[in-house]
């Protein structure tokens, strides 16, 4: 009798602590199934913030963009592209680089510049270049890199510069045609103009981002790989750089404008990915990997100086024994 009383006390105290349990599954399933019906248009890593809420709960890592393809990147535009006034250059270019890799995917820079404090820091972009000037240097690297994304930021220097900016559109359309022709996987994010404060410049940068979103549609409607960034707050969109963003230059924005823009294009890579765009870049002998393709040149670098250094030992050895017998 003793014994069987027993049996059922610790029976009894069992199960409270099972039904807790089931719940506490049956509330973890619940809630990330309501979290995945949010929708599609949330990025995923924002999905999983809502379950890192849960104790003893940890969400899988982030799904791989495109399956995990390889993504070789350029980036294509003038100073603003380059990151000028952020702190370290690091500008969009390397929080898009840090998303990118925290994904799992190879990610490489290309270009034929380097610039910024972060290792893979490769990109083509000159100071003050319009829409033409960045259409001839895109010839001199395209061709031998063949990304497989373009981000191109590209059109105040045209509005500051007074360049044709009515026929801004068609320039731009040139620039765009020639990179599909010579990097046929690409998938290109095009972007409008944040705002400027340079006295007089708004208006231009206005009526470029017109030419640009129009320009845009016609391309999606031809069925080509492009995906709108839309930069100004013009258009009602929340987190868009404001004037106050806006460093005294009236063109650059200061760090947090730059973190603005690095949002917006990730979303819009993102929605790149959504679309069954994003395709594996050509195998043409450029590393998959540009912070491994960095490391191995300093490694060449620091070897090579080793092998200076002893040799510059040896002459010095030589030297000595015949001037001192």
């Amino acid at each position: 009798m003793g014994m069987q009383t027993s049996f059922l006390q610790s029976k009894m105290a069992y199960a409270p602590s099972r039904r807790i349990i089931l719940a506490l599954v049956a509330l973890a399933v619940f809630t990330i199934g309501l979290i995945v019906s949010l929708g599609s248009t949330i990025d995923i890593d924002e999905r999983w913030q809502h379950l890192l809420s849960i104790p003893g709960l940890k969400p899988p890592p982030p799904t791989p963009i495109a399956d995990g393809i390889p993504l070789r990147v350029m980036f294509l535009g003038a100073s603003v592209t380059r990151g000028d006034v952020s702190t370290g250059n690091l500008g969009y270019r390397q929080p898009l680089h840090e998303r990118m890799t925290a994904r799992g995917n190879l990610v490489n820079f290309v270009g034929s510049q380097r610039l910024g404090d972060f290792p893979d820091n490769d990109l083509e972009a000159y100071p003050g270049n319009r829409v033409d000037q960045v259409h001839e240097h895109s010839t001199h690297i395209v061709p031998q890199t063949k990304p497989n994304l373009f981000v191109l930021h590209v059109g105040s220097n045209d509005c500051l510069q007074h360049w044709d900016t009515p026929n801004l559109g068609v320039r731009m359309r040139d620039l765009i045609n020639y990179l599909f022709d010579t990097s046929p996987r690409a998938t290109i994010i095009m972007s409008t103009l944040m705002t400027n404060t340079v006295p007089d410049a708004e208006k231009c940068i206005l009526d470029v981002n017109i030419q640009i979103r129009k320009l845009a549609s016609a391309l999606e409607r031809e069925g080509r790989p492009v995906v709108m960034a839309e930069m100004h707050s013009e258009q009602g969109l929340a987190d868009r750089p404001l004037p106050e963003d806006i460093s005294p230059d009236g063109t650059h924005p200061y760090d947090p404008g730059y973190a603005m823009l690095a949002d917006i294009f990730w979303k819009a890579i993102l929605e790149a990915d959504e679309r069954g765009f994003l395709q594996p870049p050509e195998e043409n002998g450029v590393p998959l990997d540009g912070n491994a393709e960095r490391e191995a040149e300093m490694l060449a670098e620091q070897q090579k100086t080793e092998v200076e250094v002893q040799a510059l030992g040896k002459i010095r050895r030589r030297r000595i024994r015949r001037d001192y017998g």
